[in-house]
């Protein structure tokens, strides 16, 4: 052949084979999988070839490629996801869309056992929070305002709207009257630090900070809850009150992904001057009462307000990424946020590292995971707040100018500008810092030797450690605003804590048959924490300006240690029938080193069921139900005593002579036991209409068995004080309901719905024929009664009185022969239950006013979805059945003498309540005056995402974009009392978490800061 020819010929040869290989590179589907309400990419999702077979994984972009396939249908499922099967042409990327089942039957959870669950095996309700998706629409202050509006049951009273302050968390309502009422936190397997009210010099006022908002919501992919007992068996003794499990963000399998995210935004307090109502009093010179408005007052003589409007910064990014032997996920974060004083502040940087290695046959595997923050927070509240001089402004009789001596610096013209005790430029002395240096850090060792049989040991630390100050110089004007703190004040706490968690968990499944497998789960769990506190304060200072507590004139110190140990055993035995009918029965045994000496061990039992009932054979084809599964679940789950209230103690005390001694303290109690939850739950989910709609309804009781008192010992026996005894039994009973909906799913127009709704019960069933007890603090007259919800409020309830005016420097209208409820006497006590009779107030009882926690709560949200790039969302959250007690209004009716109605005698009731005190010496009653039915709704966030065109995006660079501006606490649209006696209280969302209450149901609020209002404007970008 000639060779022109072997050339050419092979030119051919070779261009064909090029055409092959490029033929071969284009026979490949590709494209991305998102989710259809978020529009974010969702990895993990499984994509198959319906004809030849070919599968791929989504990585953390969404992406996925098919390499061989030819142009076809594919199929695409993922967890939670309706499954979906769409056409695709090899070398067009297609982007799919997948809906978010209503119901996620086979969405796994944390339980406790080694491994997670899929939900169709549990008998309990689980309530789960992405938190990753919800940051995007709805990026939140702090951790714990995630929680109340997402799963029903669960509510977060908040405390304040300072910077900094946190709240309370009840998971279906108090079942302690002497213990904490938080339920235990996970991250990441390890048990962590959930104090709700952390002593800190920085927070002097009602509120305190709570360890869980350390935490950064950015690292968070999710959020899951157990409820109570029957769900949270297997972690023993101080589960009782619930679990939360956090869940933080790992890496994804595929190229790295690099997100980042920069906020703006401001903090400010709605309308001031219209929130703080004006006060009163009795002008000498006209002698009429008279108004005054200390805001308004300041503001045109030219004095600037107190309030500003905060600015808070934060932005942060991360890398993740990684192929099937090693994982990895990196963030860093720095967030600034500012109150509505601008002394009030906090910066936070926050940082996690996250890794997963997988030996290559699949049968280990590590993950690491550490998380770190760092914050330093300016408090609000180092002395008592400025919302003290302005509530309780112009009071009798230091108010109005001296017009018949030096009207021009007297009264409101005087150096206090009609303030009660401390003006805005006062604040400037106090210099109150809170520290937070905080890790926690996990190790997971997975074994997986055969592939019936995996162990695990979980490993990992908690530490924190909290310093804070609280400096008020000396003041060099001679104003001296503070009080005795005037002539300079220093004080300086260290309060660290260490908790230890180490878990180990086996389990093995057996196929009994076909349609049968049993799994065994056994495993044995260390706890340990400890919390070393020390404290020092210094007052009088020589001149302004030292800040060391050593240049103080007087010093004092304080130390506290204190360390627990739990050591448990659990087992647990689950049979899946056809993967439909699940049976589970456990085990749980602990010893806790705060029982009492006699006391060996808890035991805490288990039984549930579930039963998916959609995919029996009569419901399979149902057009009602798409899917529906029945539940029930019973266990038991405990609650330590307080780590020396078995032990018997003695404190120091000084003897003759200045020497030392020691005074009896705690008589102790050597059978002493832990409180024991017992809760029954039975319901349903159920998914209808082609998953158009979901419901979940669970039905709850639980009973707190073994409830510890507080017993106040004989003299006989030669103790003062009180001893702790397992006297006492609690019932929680209520029930959760959750709807959601879809009502317009169009191609342009989408509207998701969610309501939510749970009520509790709550009621003391007995104390063993002791008390009742008092648990209030003079005026606050908060009771433990049997046959009544904990710490219920308890007053004389005055109907009437003839109203006359004495003369008390001013003329004063005061109630006489004031007339109440009268009751059948409750024994060993004042109280009585109240019968509707009218008698004297000096016969008559306190009777029942209400409980300090709601009866019920909930939420309600719409998300409206407008062509492929916008969503807006609306967020209602309410609640009610609670009462409170504010200070703030009986202050102003009774101590300050500066409303309206009682310096012109106006209504018999309030003069009632008045004579009684004045004239009677009666000082406990006057606290009904402040009472309030708190329940409220709120607009609690409104926003708008969109998404950024692509070609934005591609032109700095990033694959995908975000904008979105929230909006929160922008709107009260209901309360349920607005006012007492014709005084507002400033905001139905104020109950403290003091860090000296344990059990949090003291249901008294005084001076606090109202909550902000925020907007927070997020921009994000996907590399």
């Amino acid at each position: 052949m000639p060779g022109w020819k072997v050339l050419l010929l092979s030119l051919w040869g070779s261009a064909a084979a090029a055409g092959a290989s490029s033929l071969a590179a284009q026979a490949a589907v590709s494209g991305t999988v998102s989710d259809s309400k978020t529009g974010r990419p969702l990895a993990e999702a499984v994509v198959t070839a319906v004809t030849g077979g070919q599968q791929a994984r989504t990585n953390a972009r969404g992406e996925f490629r098919l390499e061989g396939a030819a142009s076809g249908q594919i199929r695409i499922t993922r967890v939670g996801y309706q499954p979906t099967t769409v056409s695709a042409t090899a070398g067009t990327p297609v982007a799919v869309l997948l809906v978010e089942l209503v119901v996620k039957l086979d969405e796994l959870v944390v339980t406790g056992t080694i491994g997670e669950a899929q939900q169709r095996s549990l008998g309990n309700a689980i309530g789960r929070i992405s938190v990753a998706d919800n940051v995007i629409v709805a990026p939140p202050a702090k951790l714990q305002d995630m929680l109340s509006v997402n799963v029903p049951g669960v509510r977060v009273i908040r405390a304040s709207g300072a910077i900094g302050a946190g709240g309370t968390t009840r998971i279906r309502g108090s079942g302690s009257i002497s213990l904490t009422n938080e339920p235990l936190i996970y991250v990441d397997g390890v048990r962590i630090n959930n104090a709700a009210a952390v002593y800190s010099e920085a927070f002097q006022g009602q509120e305190s900070p709570s360890r869980i908002n350390d935490l950064n919501p950015e690292e968070i992919e999710s959020i899951e809850v157990l409820k109570g007992p029957s769900a949270a068996t297997i972690y023993g003794t101080e589960a009782s009150n619930g679990v939360i499990q956090i869940i933080t963000k790992k890496g994804k399998g595929g190229r790295p992904v690099y997100d980042v995210h920069l906020d703006a935004g401001a903090n400010w307090l709605s309308n001031p001057e219209g929130r703080y109502e004006p006060n009163y009093y009795y002008s000498q010179r006209d002698k009429a009462v008279k108004e005054f408005r200390v805001l308004e007052f300041n503001r045109l003589r030219g004095f600037p307000s107190p309030f500003s409007t905060g600015t808070p910064l934060a932005m942060g990014a991360s890398l993740s990424g990684g192929n099937d032997q090693l994982r990895y996920f990196f963030s860093a974060d720095f967030n600034r946020d500012e109150g509505y004083v601008d002394y009030n502040w906090q910066n936070k940087y926050a940082g996690r590292a996250n890794l997963s290695y997988t030996t290559t046959n699949n049968k280990f595997k590590v993950d690491f995971s550490m998380g770190t923050t760092r914050s330093r927070l300016r408090g609000a509240s180092g002395f008592q707040p400025i919302t003290t001089s302005i509530l309780w402004a112009c009071n009798f009789p230091g108010c109005e100018p001296n017009y018949a001596g030096d009207s021009t610096n007297t009264g409101w013209n005087g150096p206090g500008h009609g303030y009660q005790f401390y003006r805005p430029e006062d604040y400037y002395l106090v210099e109150a810092f809170d520290n937070v240096d905080r890790t926690t850090a996990s190790v997971k060792l997975t074994h997986r030797p055969y592939s019936w049989l995996r162990h695990t040991l979980t490993i990992g630390p908690d530490f924190t450690n909290n310093k804070s100050s609280n400096l008020v110089e000396k003041d060099p004007t001679g104003y001296n605003a503070f009080f005795d703190r005037a002539p300079g004040y220093k004080a300086a706490a260290q309060n660290r804590s260490t908790f230890l968690t180490i878990d180990y968990g086996a389990s093995a499944d057996w196929n009994l048959s076909k349609s049968l497998i049993a799994t065994s789960a056994v495993g044995v769990q260390y706890y340990y924490k400890q919390f070393d506190f020390l404290r020092a304060t210094g007052t009088g200072f020589a001149v302004p300006g030292p800040d060391r507590i050593d240049g103080a004139a007087q010093k004092t110190a304080q130390e506290a240690f204190l360390e627990n140990k739990t050591f448990g055993v659990y087992l647990q035995q689950q049979l899946a029938i056809k993967n439909r009918l699940f049976l589970t029965a456990a085990v749980r045994g602990d010893g806790n080193s705060a029982f009492g000496e006699d006391f060996d061990a808890a035991y805490y039992p288990k039984l549930s069921a579930s039963w998916v009932l959609s995919e029996e054979p009569f419901l399979a084809n149902s057009s009602l139900f798409s899917q529906l599964k029945v539940r029930a679940a019973w266990g038991k789950a405990g609650q330590q005593p307080d780590i020396f209230s078995a032990a018997r103690t003695y404190e120091g005390k000084v003897g003759p002579r200045g020497l030392g001694g020691v005074t009896p303290q705690n008589l102790g109690n050597a059978g002493l036991k832990p409180e024991v939850g017992t809760e029954f739950e039975a319901g349903f989910d159920a998914g209808l209409f082609n998953q158009r709609v979901g419901v979940e309804f669970t039905w709850y009781n639980k009973d707190v068995n073994d409830a510890i008192l507080s017993i106040p010992n004989k003299p006989s026996r030669g103790f003062p004080g009180f001893q702790f005894l397992n006297l006492g039994k609690v019932r929680n009973r209520g029930f959760e309901l959750a709807v959601d909906g879809q009502p317009i799913n169009g191609k342009n127009v989408g509207l998701d719905l969610r309501f939510t709704i749970a009520t509790n019960d709550s009621k003391i069933l007995t104390m063993n024929g002791e008390g009742p007890f008092f648990v209030g603090g003079s005026f606050i007259q908060q009771w433990n009664v049997e046959g009544y919800a904990p710490s219920g409020f308890w007053y004389r309830d005055v109907t009437g009185s003839t109203v006359r005016t004495f003369d008390f420097g001013i003329p004063l209208p005061l109630g006489t022969n004031p007339r109440c409820q009268g009751g059948t006497p409750i024994p060993r006590s004042s109280l009585g239950i109240a019968n509707g009779s009218d008698v004297a107030c000096a016969e008559a009882p306190a009777v029942y006013k209400g409980r300090p926690t709601p009866s019920w709560n909930g939420g309600f949200s719409a998300t409206l979805t407008l062509g492929k790039r916008l969503r807006i969302l609306g967020l209602l959250d309410y609640l009610g059945g609670n009462t409170v007690l504010v200070g703030d209004v009986t202050a102003i009716h009774t101590f300050f003498l500066s409303s309206k109605q009682v310096l012109e005698g106006t209504d018999p009731i309030l003069s009632g309540y008045l004579g009684n005190f004045f004239l009677n010496g009666d000082a406990n009653s006057i606290g009904a005056v402040g009472l309030f039915k708190g329940g409220f709704m709120k607009l609690r966030t409104i926003s708008a995402t969109y998404d950024l065109p692509d070609k934005l995006t591609r032109w700095v660079g990033a694959s995908r974009g975000t904008l979105t501006v929230a909006g929160e606490n922008l709107a009260t649209l209901w309360r349920e009392q607005k006012q007492a006696f014709g005084v507002t209280w400033i905001d139905p969302e104020i109950v403290p978490n003091r860090s000296n209450d344990a059990v949090g149901n003291f249901g008294y609020t005084q001076e606090s800061w109202p909550q902000a209002a925020r907007i927070r404007t997020t921009v994000r970008l996907t590399f």
